[in-house]
């Protein structure tokens, strides 16, 4: 999903839907506009955040991050879980990502990913949200919490 104008995201090559009125022309703010917020409310850096709803922006972070690196810090990179994100984790710390999101266990072996990108990114997720959460009973999902405090919650946090 990708954002466009005037308030429809592009779902797929081709396929447009109204996802906010007309009057909300681009879900982009110029990092210029957001520094001028920030300077008028006295705030030095700011977290880049996304949200789904708006589409996949991990480009445009990258490159405010890239041109305004002391006045911003990457915050997630929000990933279709179906994709194979352990093809991209290596660009998304490059540009300075430090949070990935979602990472669901259904998709990719979180205790793979932190073995190989623990030192650079954590993660937000793990728990089977296609699974155990929906799922599971009370003590399978403390279970899952409890294996993924002791497999993926150790170390060092970015």
């Amino acid at each position: 999903m990708r954002s466009g104008r005037y308030g429809k995201i592009r779902l797929k090559k081709g396929v447009r839907e109204r996802s906010m009125p007309p009057s909300f022309v681009n879900s982009n703010t110029d990092p210029e506009m957001l520094i001028g917020y920030m300077d008028w409310v006295g705030v030095d850096k700011a977290v880049l955040l996304q949200a789904p709803c708006y589409g996949d922006h991990n480009e445009y972070i990258a490159e405010v991050l890239e041109k305004y690196p002391d006045k911003f810090i990457a915050g997630f990179a929000v990933i279709d879980p179906r994709e194979d994100i352990e093809k991209i984790i290596p660009e998304l710390i490059e540009i300075g990502v430090d949070v990935l999101n979602p990472v669901q266990p259904e998709a990719v072996d979180p205790v793979k990913l932190k073995k190989t990108y623990g030192n650079d990114l954590s993660f937000w997720g793990t728990m089977g949200g296609q699974t155990t959460i929906p799922f599971g009973t009370p003590e399978q999902v403390k279970q899952e919490v409890r294996e993924r405090i002791e497999t993926v919650g150790r170390g060092e946090v970015c």
